[in-house]
């Protein structure tokens, strides 16, 4: 959808025009433009949440489509030199990996078959989960034995719906830090807004407003 779509634009901004993907359309004098904030709100929530994130370690993008491109683009802008992919589908990845590694230069790509990711060893220091475990119940298991991740290691789950976060449970568990999905949605929203509505402003006492409100 995303490349179909973006082959009637002349303009695109820039970090749409580098990954080919978008999450929304803007409204701008009269037409809609594709635009792509999730890269940002994604640095934004992990900046509240993790003080001494280490890039030395490798970062973990786990999915199934065009919508890890985000992740893997705000891994890279954080400061991660390795980024591995994870999927069930290897000529996916092989495909992935070939777009992506002409645009992220000086990024080392790997990629990992979902069934072997509790045999990677224990570098992770961040793990983005784009994959919807309602509907891939089989891959939770290893995913959340966790046994790839480091002490102190950052789980992201964008994509679990239902009243029991199962990977986010049991990420708590083994005591790694868990940024919930309400929370990149609001980082996501607080960056369309202050995108779309030019004269707002928003301080970082009112943004600490926001984010506790989370919680109450």
């Amino acid at each position: 959808f995303s490349e179909r779509l973006l082959v009637h634009y002349e303009s695109l901004p820039e970090k749409v025009k580098l990954i080919e993907t978008l999450d929304c359309l803007i409204e701008k004098q009269g037409r809609f433009w594709p635009d792509l904030f999730l890269v940002f709100a994604l640095k934004r929530a992990l900046r509240r949440r993790v003080r001494n994130l280490n890039l030395n370690m490798a970062a973990y993008v786990v999915g199934e489509g065009i919508e890890m491109r985000p992740l893997i683009a705000a891994a890279a802008e954080m400061g991660f030199s390795r980024i591995c992919l994870v999927s069930q589908d290897e000529d996916f990845l092989k495909r992935e990996k070939k777009f992506l590694i002409r645009r992220l230069v000086g990024v080392q790509l790997d990629t990992v078959l979902t069934p072997e990711l509790t045999l990677q060893p224990q570098d992770t220091a961040l793990l983005f989960n784009s994959f919807d475990l309602n509907k891939h119940k089989e891959y939770l298991q290893d995913l959340a034995y966790f046994n790839f991740m480091a002490s102190g290691g950052v789980v992201v789950d964008l994509h679990s719906g239902g009243p029991h976060q199962i990977l986010q449970e049991e990420a708590l568990k083994a005591q790694l830090i868990c940024v919930k999905p309400v929370e990149i949605l609001l980082a996501w929203w607080i960056e369309v807004a202050l995108k779309t509505l030019p004269k707002l402003a928003i301080s970082r006492e009112q943004e600490d407003e926001l984010f506790a409100s989370l919680n109450s």
